[in-house]
């Protein structure tokens, strides 16, 4: 599995952070996201059972919004110690 990072920090307004939003949204629900800026590019396959972190918080006039989602990419793989059922012994 390959690793890497992507990261992108910008001011946007209010519109353009909702388009990112439905953006990655489309990409979540379709299993294929494309992140790119001028400074790197990466791909991810999100599939199966996704974990969720929100977190929020205010601080005087600061307030900052978290969102956190992952899961493992296991390219058809079964996870070690997974179960595995077969009912038909020629399959």
């Amino acid at each position: 599995m390959a690793t890497g990072e992507f990261k992108h920090e910008s001011l946007e307004d209010v519109k353009s952070i909702g388009e990112y939003l439905r953006a990655l949204i489309e990409g979540l629900e379709t299993g294929h996201l494309e992140l790119s800026d001028d400074n790197g590019q990466m791909t991810l396959h999100p599939s199966g059972l996704l974990g969720l972190e929100v977190r929020a918080k205010r601080r005087g006039n600061l307030s900052r919004l978290h969102l956190e989602v992952s899961w493992t990419e296991d390219n058809g793989t079964a996870p070690a110690g997974s179960l595995r059922v077969r009912s038909d012994p020629n399959g």
